[in-house]
């Protein structure tokens, strides 16, 4: 098994058939309903990947850490947030505008309270829907990628709890795409995806920024 997804010899054996079975046939439907497997076990290899190199990386910088979050999940780096848990408040970290921008109390219904609060990774494939506060979204982050005419905001959010050493939350790491439109933002975010990003907030959790 790999990650629960059966490995690619079960997978012949069960549907490409055997003497008792399928005697041996090869036929297009069998070989039409391995490849969602296959597909799984290449996603999740693929994720193992990337997330194995974060985690061999040091970074001296949220800047950098963030820059390489951009980059596993493929979105822009303004549209990483990173937040550290101090007391009952959440300060942004990342972006760098944002850390004087104010903090978001525990108690509030923001969604990063939310998943601090909770403990749970959670995905928003319509976020605009969603009952949230925008003063942070007011805020001009700097030009950190090519310029973008359109006024940008976010379409598509996934927030995981940043987990330290212990097990206990030490904050908060957001994934967005954004864009004028929700079509505009791109792609949904996937199950995959959002697993990804609670791994992630592991590996953040333990690196030298949160030591």
């Amino acid at each position: 098994m790999c990650g629960g997804v059966p490995s690619p010899a079960i997978v012949c054996r069960r549907y490409l058939g055997s003497a008792a079975g399928y005697e041996g046939k090869l036929t297009l439907g069998a070989v039409r309903a391995t490849i969602p497997v296959m597909a799984a076990i290449a996603v999740g290899n693929t994720f193992n990947q990337r997330l194995q190199g974060l985690s061999q990386q040091r970074f001296d910088t949220p800047e950098q850490l963030c820059a390489e979050l951009a980059k596993l999940f493929g979105v822009r780096r303004d549209e990483v947030a990173l937040l550290r848990l101090q007391g009952r408040m959440l300060h942004f970290v990342y972006p760098a505008e944002l850390r004087a921008a104010g903090a978001i109390p525990l108690s509030s219904s923001a969604v990063a309270a939310r998943t601090a609060g909770a403990r749970k990774a959670e995905v928003f494939n319509s976020f605009v829907r969603v009952k949230h506060s925008s003063v942070f979204e007011m805020v001009k982050l700097g030009s950190q990628d090519a310029p973008d005419p359109e006024v940008r905001v976010i379409q598509k959010l996934m927030s995981a709890p940043v987990l330290g050493k212990s097990g206990e939350v030490v904050g908060v790491l957001q994934i967005s795409r954004k864009g004028a439109t929700l079509a505009a933002a791109g792609p949904d975010f996937s199950p995959d995806e959002l697993q990804l990003l609670e791994a992630a907030g592991d590996v953040v959790g333990r690196s030298t920024l949160f030591a």
